[in-house]
């Protein structure tokens, strides 16, 4: 038995989805599946397979959150997915136009069952962009941006109505947990973060 869990925000295509690969699955390749659409910590832990349509921006972020999983990502054809650079922690994700056949998604699905393991989780991007936005509070990403915009501390504190000390320390804070050695560093972090989900694990 394969356990896939199926996340589209449209759920008469998740049903239809997952009723076409049932069929696909038994006749074709003679496995039986069984499918389940909420994203739970505990369905993503029981997941084979998860499968998940990418339909803007916002959508990418979800691959985040299954990213040490076997991950199908089903591109909406309104969504030009070829803009953006998956970053190292998702470059095992298979990608495929929503609208492909379902054969052709059995197929993905065979293929991904072959892998030995799932990707390991000591593979992570602790700069990775798709997760600056959860880990930074929003105080914290104003003193990032006006770090970035070259503006000086007692400047920045006073915006922020914090004194100064409360504002370096928030700095040191961001600094240890993005491993970063100085300000150089923290302006390429957030450059890299403006081109959408480039990897930067590697280049600071």
């Amino acid at each position: 038995m394969i356990n896939i869990l199926i996340n589209d925000t449209n759920i008469y295509y998740e049903k239809g989805l997952g009723y076409g690969l049932k069929e696909i699955m038994n006749h074709r390749f003679g496995v039986r599946v069984s499918f389940t659409t909420e994203l739970t910590q505990k369905n993503i832990h029981n997941a084979d397979v998860v499968i998940v349509t990418l339909y803007d921006e916002n959508s990418l972020r979800l691959l985040a959150s299954v990213k040490h999983m076997r991950i199908i990502g089903l591109v909406h054809k309104s969504f030009k997915i070829s803009g953006y650079i998956f970053p190292l922690c998702l470059s095992h994700v298979f990608l495929t136009t929503q609208y492909n056949s379902l054969n052709t998604v059995g197929e993905l699905i065979m293929n991904l069952l072959k892998t030995e393991s799932v990707p390991s989780k000591t593979k992570t991007c602790a700069r990775c962009p798709m997760i600056l936005d959860n880990i930074l509070s929003t105080q914290q990403q104003k003193l990032i941006d006006g770090i970035v915009a070259g503006k000086k501390m007692k400047d920045l504190a006073s915006s922020l109505f914090i004194n100064v000390k409360t504002a370096y320390s928030h700095k040191h804070l961001i600094m240890k947990k993005f491993e970063l050695k100085s300000d150089h560093d923290i302006l390429k972090m957030w450059k890299f973060r403006q081109n959408s989900f480039h990897c930067i694990c590697i280049s600071l």
